[in-house]
């Protein structure tokens, strides 16, 4: 035997070492490389020296994959699409995030918007105000997005106040002066109503003078326009309904 032939055999021994060394199935892989590896640098060795017969160095078939990081594929757990889905609990706490930047975002800047509120309560604001807005649409937050944002929320100062509701209450027949008691609260609460109707007008009116005089655009001038017309109706029937307490 020449010192090839030597060297060849020397480079087969050490690849069936390795089989013994490496013996857990999570060493199957690398196993697998460092012989085939050995094998054909002592068969390129034979091959250029002339020196004997070439090691069967057949390509290696892997079959399909048992194991992942040392762990049975079958130990792994399988997670489906409910899995995968977000809790109760962090459904309500996004919708709870969502409200508190709502009635923040008009008194930040949308800078500050950007650096401290998360994409997805972002874009939350957005859906709550109408906007056309998933998760992929826009691709990312921008200034000028939130911008738009902003654009669409109402000032405190300028939001409709909701009406009070007048109690119903049935007469009492059979006592007059009971009866005209309730008639009383019911006037005082009508007037209260009046009252409100009267602010949530001037309120509206407020707006769509300003809309107006900004060239809002056409559907937000619609808006306000709607706005208007509903508190206009709701001071109509609260001012009939206190003159009809008072005759």
């Amino acid at each position: 035997m020449n010192k090839y032939n030597m060297v060849a055999e020397i480079l087969k021994e050490a690849s069936d070492d390795i089989g013994i060394i490496l013996k857990n199935p999570e060493d199957e892989l690398h196993k697998l490389k460092l012989q085939q590896g050995l094998k054909r640098m002592a068969d390129q060795i034979i091959l250029i020296t002339g020196s004997g017969d070439l090691e069967n160095t057949a390509p290696v078939t892997l079959g399909p994959a048992k194991t992942i990081g040392g762990r049975s594929i079958e130990q792994i757990p399988k997670f489906t699409e409910a899995d995968l889905a977000p809790s109760d609990d962090k459904v309500l706490q996004l919708k709870k995030d969502v409200e508190s930047a709502y009635n923040d975002f008009a008194s930040i800047s949308a800078e500050e918007i950007l650096a401290g509120y998360t994409d997805l309560v972002i874009r939350g604001v957005a859906k709550k105000l109408g906007m056309k807005v998933t998760k992929d649409n826009p691709a990312s937050i921008s200034i000028d997005f939130i911008n738009e944002i902003k654009s669409k929320l109402v000032p405190k100062e300028l939001e409709i106040p909701a009406l009070p509701t007048i109690p119903e209450k049935e007469p009492d027949v059979s006592d007059t002066g009971n009866a005209d008691l309730d008639k009383v609260e019911q006037l005082k609460a009508a007037q209260e109503r009046q009252a409100a109707a009267q602010q949530a007008y001037d309120a509206a009116k407020n707006n769509l003078d300003a809309g107006t005089k900004a060239n809002k655009p056409a559907k937000d001038l619609k808006s306000l326009k709607a706005a208007f017309e509903t508190a206009d109706a709701e001071l109509l029937e609260a001012t009939i309904a206190v003159e009809e307490l008072q005759k």
